[in-house]
């Protein structure tokens, strides 16, 4: 077939006009067949030991496949493309044995061949089927430990007499067979952005275009780096120059530190090593797809700091960003400018490896989530960016996330859920680790009481203990809250001292304000203009209050900007119904409403319970908010009284929210105000089972251990 006229052959002149107006190559380039075979071919220019043949001559090569592909360990790989199942929204066996897949399948595996079925249409059982039994040894070791009930019916279809005609005959197949999904229009995406990182010439789009015509131009001949790159010389398309790569270096290597930047305003002096740093690399041995998750404030960003700093020392290439310093971006090509990358983070990233193991570190994966409401709307592009990343060779990711957000926001769930991700949880640091921070400190650990230890568990207070350790007082916080309060007063004095005029509170307002009222987690720095706020803000930044990149400014912190604004909000005279109705209910004010309300818990308990009954109480107010107040509400460390008549009287409301704050309040923490009223008791004798029930649930999941002899001398058996 000919592509075109060889007098159209013009550098990227013939590409822009037989991609435009539904042109052949436009038609050509993106059908779903041949986006299979460029992007294979793009693997040959990559790596010259590798070679592809579209509609291979030989028959025994041709039958049931689109192309053949020979790999750089010298194995032949044939590849049968369906972009989709007409019908249903799956494939089923019987759906691909009356295709002819597995008869093709059987003949290819048996002559040494691996064989790959692509298409649009999940395989859902049979991919986890291959997988597993490429990892089992043989047939009976396949069928006693990773035969699954789930996976048996489909195992035992593929071992009938019409199939593969027995079970040892099924498992020597599958582990030759690989089943892989790709959306169209991500594949051409994605295409266009591999294109971009091994040819130039052309806009990214175009490349894989030519690619298309030269594969269409030589039907059942074998290309490798050299026939494809001379035959892309005719469009005026050549392999990428080492000056583009060294660009790409400069600037993957400019991100990465604007990364490790901000890492390390939130590092203690001398620094914790992490031992699950260790843990995160060992696991990148296994995997392409690493989520660190824990608490917000728990130290994910530092042990992925040393792991980073582990790779590159092995002379892998890194690209570390975090999303919460990020404007607004539609594409991975967006993303990639705003971090100043002449193409996609994963082009990019490709380039400056050039052939280097390369890992892709997307810090605060939660600023895209649905439950923290800051940038969700992005979290298709940090997809995107996933499946690029996935997509081509020789890069790995890792994606840091608050362990809530996963739990909570069913995208991030399902990632978490693929079977080609590991998860590493993030936890407390340990007792010893604690004690040798705050002796560096010149404190002595011992005077600490156990709840203040428990809160310095958390790298992020151990940070904020360090900067106050020296002062007066400093051992009198039992809140992170109370602990912001100390290093908001030691940056103003500190500050004070040397630029008296730096108007801090002023400028910590402007952003706090400005940010909430964008929904942002940063903002332009044009906010400071008036006034010449800039000044002082980077006199913030200087004492690392303030974080200033490129022209956007953000808090040190996510938690010290609910804070700041929290504290600000004290100062309006405004009550949270107000607060709340007076804009959209959005998700974003759940972080809002949480520090909030536990900043009036420390400062003033009597309005923290009359703004908490006003919400839960007022229909105006979106169930979401009420759910994060009674979170707030049953998370107060010492329960009075008074809080549990504000429990007593709400119960005669709304009885799904009744019923949902006795759940969220049956922990010990509650237990001894409960118990002293009798209330359990009373549950116990009821005559309605609700009660009685609750009264159960109370004593299984908020009674404090009890001793034998006192449960017996209340009359009750002890709950075990």
């Amino acid at each position: 077939m000919v592509f075109m006229k060889d007098e159209d052959k013009t550098p990227a002149k013939a590409l822009r006009k037989n991609s435009a107006g539904g042109g052949v190559a436009d038609k050509l380039g993106n059908t779903y067949e041949l986006s299979w075979a460029v992007h294979h071919a793009l693997q040959c220019i990559q790596d010259e030991r590798r070679a592809i043949t579209l509609e291979d001559l030989d028959p025994d090569l041709s039958d049931g496949s689109e192309f053949t592909f020979v790999d750089e360990r010298g194995t032949v790989v044939v590849t049968q493309v369906k972009r989709q199942h007409s019908i249903n929204d799956h494939w089923t066996v019987a759906a691909l044995r009356s295709r002819g897949i597995f008869a093709a399948a059987a003949r290819h595996v048996t002559n040494g061949r691996e064989y790959h079925f692509s298409s649009m249409t999940p395989c859902g059982r049979l991919r986890v089927l291959s997988e597993w039994a490429r990892q089992s040894t043989d047939v009976n070791q396949f069928i006693r430990h990773q035969l699954t009930d789930q996976l048996g019916p489909a195992f035992d279809e593929l071992s009938a007499p019409d199939i593969f005609g027995s079970a040892e005959g099924a498992w020597q197949v599958i582990r030759g067979m690989w089943f892989e999904v790709g959306d169209e229009q991500q594949l051409v995406r994605t295409n266009a952005m591999f294109a971009a990182t091994v040819l130039e010439g052309a806009a990214a789009p175009l490349l894989p275009v030519a690619v298309g015509a030269v594969l269409l131009n030589n039907l059942r001949k074998r290309l490798t780096r050299r026939e494809l790159l001379d035959e892309l010389a005719s469009y005026g398309i050549y392999a990428r120059q080492a000056a583009a790569k060294r660009t790409a270096y400069d600037e993957i290597h400019a991100a990465t530190t604007s990364w490790r930047r901000t890492v390390e305003r939130e590092l203690l002096t001398p620094a914790i090593p992490r031992a699950e740093s260790v843990d995160l690399v060992e696991l990148l041995g296994r995997t392409r797809l690493a989520l660190v998750v824990g608490s917000g404030g728990g130290g994910k960003s530092s042990v992925v700091y040393q792991a980073v700093r582990v790779l590159e020392s092995r002379g892998a290439e890194v690209l570390a960003f975090r999303l919460d310093r990020r404007g607004a971006f539609s594409s991975t090509a967006e993303l990639g400018a705003q971090l100043g990358l002449t193409s996609s983070p994963v082009a990019s990233l490709r380039m400056a490896a050039d052939g280097r193991d390369a890992f892709l570190v997307i810090d605060q994966l939660d600023a895209v989530s649905l439950v923290s409401g800051r940038l969700s709307e992005r979290y298709d592009v940090i997809e995107d960016l996933i499946y690029e990343a996935t997509a081509v060779e020789g890069v790995k990711v890792i994606l840091v996330c608050r362990l809530f957000d996963v739990e909570n926001d069913h995208r991030i769930r399902k990632l978490d859920a693929r079977m080609d991700v590991e998860r590493l949880t993030i936890g407390p640091l340990p007792e010893d680790a604690v004690n040798g921070a705050i002796e560096a400190m010149d404190i002595d650990p011992t005077v600490l009481t156990s709840s203040q230890k428990q809160l310095l568990s958390s790298p992020l207070n151990l940070v904020l203990l360090e900067s106050v350790a020296n002062q007066p007082g400093a051992l009198n916080f039992n809140s992170r809250g109370s602990l912001f309060e100390a290093f908001w007063q030691r940056k103003r004095q500190t500050i004070n001292v040397y630029r008296p005029e730096v108007r801090f509170n002023d400028v910590l307002a402007r952003i706090a304000n400005a940010a909430s009222d964008q929904q942002a987690l940063s903002v332009g720095i044009e906010i400071l203009d008036a006034e010449d706020y800039i000044k002082d803000a980077q006199v913030l930044a200087s004492e690392q209050i303030l974080a200033i990149d490129g022209d956007r400014v953000s808090f040190f912190h996510e938690t010290f900007f609910d804070y700041t604004f929290a504290r600000q909000w004290l100062t309006r005279g405004q009550s949270m119904i107000e607060f709340l109705c007076a804009q959209e209910q959005e998700l974003f004010r759940r972080a809002q409403v949480r520090q909030i309300l536990e900043l009036l818990r420390e400062r003033d308990p009597v309005r923290f319970r009359t703004e908490v009954e006003a919400i839960l109480t007022e229909s105006s107010i979106r169930i979401h908010i009420k759910e994060t107040v009674m979170i707030v509400f049953a998370n107060v460390s010492d329960p009075t009284d008074e809080d549990l008549d504000l429990v007593i009287r709400f119960n005669a409301g709304d009885s799904t929210l009744m019923r949902r704050l006795w759940q969220r309040i049956a922990r010990p923490s509650w237990f001894e105000v409960v118990y002293r009223r009798g209330l359990i008791e009373t549950w116990l004798d009821s005559s309605d089972q609700i009660l009685r029930d609750r009264g159960i649930t109370w004593l299984t999941n908020a009674a404090p251990p009890r001793p034998h002899a006192e449960c017996a001398a209340s009359g009750r058996a002890r709950p075990d």
